[in-house]
């Protein structure tokens, strides 16, 4: 298969959690349902698989080394300042630079934003994990070996969400490493290595996954988490534990087997893929931007609309598309800025 095909069910995964972030960060404003609003939570653990599967099928085409992991921070660090600034700006009415350096440093402009740190402080381990999954045991002693790195895995990111704070900064940013994000980094590169190039093209497959995550959805609103405070995880949502692990594998397994389906089936199937997939390059934008919109534009629109009296589920669709097109406008601004600043030094 290639890795064409490979990037886009990990686009495809990767749709699916900035949905389910919409979705948890539109709770009170577009719907009020905890039905709906509890399973959603699996995007971020979803977005770091999604993350490590890619990380660890680049390596195995250009090895990672310092000047790629420096290359990767930068990247981070250059759409985060420029949204720290607008976040700065829209919100105080004019660009102070205090202000600016210290809501830099803490990761607050804006909730979501957070992520960057939890972003590279996983990037710092991962050339660590990359290693030891170098092994070149087999059959056996492949499985005892993955098991132990894994145990110390567990044992590692238990004591980084327990035992450390970084700033006060909301959720696996504020722990060294991601705490119990390490767990999901370590998964994903171990589904890269054992099943991102193994195609499945049977639907019922889908339909079992699909299934499956509707039964850990009505388990998550029965139980509330509960179960979670049975492993040294912290609350279980962010960093999360194994109940969060569960969905965001349900979800990557889902995008990995639709790969196959939507090759054999009908054009809408593909159309529908071919959408996903799009807006799945795309996720790093809609998760800086997207809760600028959420504050300054939807509950406007949404507010005159029902007072026109519009159906409520037209002003739901309108709100969620506003934020998933507004980010993607400012990115078209963005890129072709930066197109016309690299032909004038051309």
């Amino acid at each position: 298969m290639s890795n064409v095909q490979r990037e886009e069910w990990i686009d495809v995964a990767k749709a699916f959690a900035i949905f389910a972030v919409l979705i948890d960060h539109t709770y009170g404003v577009l719907y009020k349902d905890y039905v709906i609003h509890n399973p959603s939570y699996f995007s971020v653990s979803l977005f770091i698989l999604c993350m490590w599967v890619t990380s660890y099928l680049s390596n195995k085409r250009t090895k990672w080394n310092y000047k790629v992991l420096a290359k990767k921070i930068i990247g981070i660090l250059i759409p985060y300042s420029m949204a720290s600034a607008i976040y700065s700006i829209v919100e105080y009415k004019c660009f102070n630079l205090q202000l600016y350096l210290t809501s830099w440093i803490h990761f607050n402009a804006s909730p979501p934003l957070y992520y960057v740190l939890l972003y590279i402080g996983l990037l710092i381990v991962a050339p660590v994990f990359l290693y030891l999954l170098q092994s070149e045991y087999k059959g056996f002693g492949g499985m005892l070996y993955n098991f132990v790195v894994f145990a110390i895995i567990v044992l590692f990111s238990a004591v980084c969400t327990k035992r450390t704070n970084i700033l006060e900064i909301y959720g696996g940013g504020g722990v060294m490493f991601g705490g119990s994000y390490m767990i999901l980094l370590y998964l994903g590169m171990l589904f890269a290595k054992y099943f991102a190039e193994v195609e499945v093209t049977n639907v019922f497959v889908d339909m079992f996954l699909f299934s499956l995550f509707i039964l850990w959805s009505s388990f998550i609103n029965i139980n509330q988490f509960k179960i979670d405070s049975y492993f040294p995880f912290g609350s279980g949502i962010n960093p999360p534990s194994i109940t969060l692990f569960c969905g965001a594998l349900i979800m990557l397994a889902i995008a990995w087997t639709f790969k196959g389906v939507q090759k054999s089936s009908r054009a809408v199937i593909r159309k529908i893929h071919d959408c996903l997939s799009y807006i799945g390059r795309h996720t790093l934008y809609i998760f800086l931007y997207h809760f600028l919109f959420l504050l300054k534009v939807v509950p406007v629109i949404t507010d005159n609309l029902l007072s026109l009296n519009f159906n409520k589920w037209i002003v739901r669709f309108i709100g969620f598309a506003v934020l998933i097109i507004g980010p993607l406008f400012i990115e078209f601004i963005f890129s072709h800025l930066k197109r016309m600043v690299r032909n004038a030094y051309i």
